[in-house]
């Protein structure tokens, strides 16, 4: 029996598809990411999974339980954090997760403790008698996902559990995460920051409601990203400098970033001479250019021709 089985999973609001027939399964031990940009439906198959939203065709079972038709036994082998601010700002820290841990069921005797304990992972010991509301938005999603460390449920579903968090508290909670699975049947996330994904143990890339691909984190920048990525760092951008890039990268296809540019090449050794010479025949001043691994942004750009945003 899988952690998570989804078969045929069909959510309409009205007359908009957010998830179009999908399937795939999560394995016992795992974590599986859902990686895409915001619209793609991985938020909405998240909510079914947590049984939030019912499911308009086809079906979702964890631990072989249905959750359209057996609700309150799957929530009580989940734990799920939504996107969205959940915490109280009318309540300390504290006060927020001793809460969360009354909902779970856990004994008032232990409720401190365990509060005390997580927002000691989440480096919020010296605010948990703060008032949320004077939370930064890192600190309350920091507190959010202390949540996800309270109570013994066997499945973690987790919406965007990263977004607006700097890159090291980012990579130190997947590694939380990971940590945490050994004590898991398993771990779903959804996200659009591929290094987070990176942490998974297999990764569904999410687009227009569909799974479009899905593998290691390994496979698919092997499958899509091709060998190398070259980032240039311009003076300025423009019309004509997207059209001379485009020539010297694969398939034509080119990815603008905030301050410059992102193609790619298998033989990119071969290709930045090229580069330089065509940027500065056509009045272009590269200011830095390097040549860096393939990631899960550039297989899923590679292999939808979209690019991850926000």
């Amino acid at each position: 029996m899988e952690a998570i089985e989804v078969n045929g999973l069909v959510k309409d609001y009205g007359n908009v598809r957010a998830v179009d027939n999908v399937s795939f399964s999560v394995r016992r031990g795992e974590v599986f990411a859902l990686m895409g940009p915001n619209g793609s439906g991985k938020s909405t198959l998240a909510s079914v999974m947590a049984t939030v939203n019912r499911p308009t065709k086809g079906s979702v079972k964890i631990m072989g339980l249905d959750v359209a038709s057996e609700v309150e036994k799957v929530r009580r082998l989940i734990n799920y954090i939504p996107e969205f601010r959940f915490s109280s700002p009318n309540l300390t820290g504290k006060e927020n997760l001793v809460f969360y841990a009354r909902l779970l069921g856990l004994p008032e005797s232990e409720t401190e403790q365990v509060s005390k304990v997580v927002l000691n992972k989440v480096h919020l010991s010296d605010s948990a008698d703060k008032m949320v509301s004077a939370y930064s938005s890192g600190m309350r999603r920091r507190l959010e996902m202390a949540s996800a460390f309270i109570g013994e449920a066997s499945i973690l579903i987790l919406d965007e559990p990263t977004t607006g968090l700097d890159p090291s508290i980012r990579r130190e909670i997947m590694g939380w995460f990971i940590e945490e699975l050994q004590k898991k049947e398993a771990i779903l996330f959804t996200t659009h920051i591929g290094e987070d994904a990176d942490a998974a143990s297999r990764v569904g890339f999410m687009k227009d409601g569909k799974i479009v691909a899905e593998g290691t984190p390994e496979e698919l920048k092997k499958q899509f990203a091709g060998e190398s990525t070259i980032h240039l760092k311009m003076g300025a951008k423009g019309v004509e400098a997207v059209e001379a890039l485009k020539k010297f990268s694969k398939d034509s296809k080119l990815l603008e970033t905030e301050d410059g540019y992102r193609l790619y090449s298998d033989d990119p050794e071969k290709v930045i001479p090229r580069v330089f010479e065509a940027m500065s025949r056509a009045g272009y001043k590269i200011l830095e250019i390097d040549s860096v691994r393939p990631t899960l942004e550039d297989a899923f750009f590679r292999m939808t021709g979209a690019p991850l945003g926000g």
